[in-house]
């Protein structure tokens, strides 16, 4: 992947938090100003913050599912 789709692949990841519900777990409200004001066609929106938060969420569904092992008991 180019630099391009890796940026593009973490504009829809965020919007896709976004849309189900992420708004309402953001507290940083600077951080949702950033969103607000961000537009993919504008590089120079992208403040250091808003650049974090999507590295953020691209490396969450980079990574494999973190599973505890399950304890069966037998009877």
């Amino acid at each position: 992947m180019n630099e391009d789709e890796i940026f593009k692949l973490k504009v829809q990841l965020t919007n896709e938090y976004l849309r189900s519900g992420g708004t309402q777990k953001i507290e940083d409200p600077y951080l949702l100003q950033d969103i607000i004001d961000f537009d993919e066609l504008r590089p120079e929106t992208t403040t250091s913050r808003m650049r974090a938060f999507m590295n953020l969420q691209l490396n969450m569904h980079s990574r494999p599912p973190f599973f505890f092992r399950t304890i069966s008991f037998r009877v």
